[in-house]
């Protein structure tokens, strides 16, 4: 697919709409789905389950961490993604450290 075929007309559900309308109307459906597949993943699991995530309320420290090992020219931007996939959440003590 190249960038001119994102303006193209398509028909869905007997109306007609753009490539890229096409695309984002899917990307919110499969997410859609997505949430409801966590949503019954977390009542199954109940207090085992674990966020892969920053844990709710803890955006604060996890910047709080992030911006002191900036400051130190410890980690760069680059790291940041892997450094989230470090953080890890133990629900049942609420304490937050990396894995």
């Amino acid at each position: 697919m190249k960038e001119n075929d994102l303006h193209k007309t398509v028909t869905l559900r007997q109306q007609p709409i753009s490539v890229l309308q096409a695309i984002q109307i899917e990307v919110a459906h499969i997410s859609y789905h997505l949430g409801q597949i966590i949503y019954i993943g977390k009542q199954i699991k109940d207090k085992e389950w674990t966020i892969l995530s920053i844990p709710k309320n803890g955006s604060k420290e996890f910047n709080k961490m992030v911006a002191e090992k900036n400051s130190k020219n410890i980690i760069s931007t680059n790291e940041r993604v892997p450094l989230l996939e470090q953080w890890t959440a133990f629900p049942s003590s609420g304490n937050r450290c990396f894995s």
